[in-house]
């Protein structure tokens, strides 16, 4: 990544937020944190309820320098660049956009994606089975966003669908086709000290295992040339990120220069019961107002102006 910035020394963050499109509550907390906090970076589900209007929002946003100018943006060197917009490729909730040509294996009784564990177990025991299957339904997902005249700056998955091995292989070959060069790489290192130490050993584990996956996407990563989003934090937070967790991986010594903070912020839940249709049940409801209060606050961007931190977009990787 790469911005002027007025210290050689100081880190590059990006503050994302997955999961755009998923209800209006996850939407209007997102939007909310472009136009008062620190958000940088989203990706949206194109397969998500409320993903049609929630694309044309971000649109219009990115089409107006003055709202994406906060001072709080301001304070931490941010140059007021549109935000990133990324696809959030996604093949374990709601449904295939390629419909009936996406394999009924894979799907449950009502039609619908399967979990992640399912999904990751069936995949890794076929084979290539499905692979040519798997990759028509990314390339749906990434063409949606196209067709709807906007040029993704990125992508990364859903639920971390991309470390699935053969799902790892073809998301990053239709990459070079749709002319986009950075990825997700969610290698998260000093687990110990910012995971066992303040959300236990199940959320360890968790997150240690999703480690052993990035390092070897990373490896796909490097191997075809593209560019991840700099040093990642997350992975076990998903709707716990707060200013406490967050001072501790910055005071970590393996914090590099150019950082992704991967955030899950929304508004109370409020979604319809025709969002919430189809498995899009969302789980970190109750805890994504605290994600969106933290992004729009005073205590953050003092922490970050501390580690001599500055706001950047993954779109901005070299």
């Amino acid at each position: 990544m790469t911005q002027t910035r007025s210290s050689s020394n100081c880190r590059l963050i990006a503050f994302h937020a997955d999961d755009l499109g998923m209800n209006t509550a996850v939407d209007e907390g997102i939007f909310d944190c472009f136009e008062r906090g620190v958000l940088t970076s989203t990706s949206i589900l194109a397969n998500g309820p409320s993903a049609a209007a929630a694309l044309e929002r971000m649109r219009l946003l990115n089409a107006s320098p003055k709202r994406r100018q906060s001072p709080m943006r301001v304070e931490l060197g941010d140059l007021g660049a549109p935000f990133d917009l990324g696809v959030h490729l996604n093949l374990v909730q709601g449904r295939p956009l390629t419909g009936e040509r996406y394999p009924g294996e894979l799907l449950d009784d009502e039609g619908r994606f399967v979990d992640i564990g399912r999904l990751f177990w069936s995949v890794i025991s076929s084979g290539s089975r499905w692979i040519e299957a798997l990759t028509a339904e990314l390339s749906a997902q990434i063409a949606w966003v196209v067709d709807h005249n906007v040029q993704p700056t990125h992508v990364n998955g859903h639920r971390y669908v991309e470390l699935v091995p053969g799902v790892s292989e073809a998301m990053l070959s239709l990459l070079p086709r749709y002319a986009i060069h950075v990825v997700r790489s969610p290698l998260e290192s000093g687990l110990w000290r910012t995971t066992m130490r303040t959300r236990g050993f199940a959320a360890w584990s968790l997150a240690h295992a999703k480690r052993t996956l990035a390092r070897r996407f990373d490896r796909l990563v490097a191997r075809a040339k593209l560019k991840g989003g700099g040093q990642y934090f997350g992975t076990a937070h998903a709707g716990h990120v707060t200013l406490d967790s967050l001072r501790r991986w910055l005071a970590g010594r393996s914090v590099q220069r150019e950082c992704e903070v991967g955030i899950h912020p929304g508004c109370p839940a409020q979604a319809t019961l025709s969002e919430e249709r189809d498995g899009w049940h969302d789980p970190l409801a109750s805890l994504r107002s605290n994600e969106r209060n933290l992004l729009c606050s005073s205590e953050l961007v003092g922490l970050l102006a501390e580690h001599h931190c500055r706001l950047t977009r993954l779109g901005l990787a070299a």
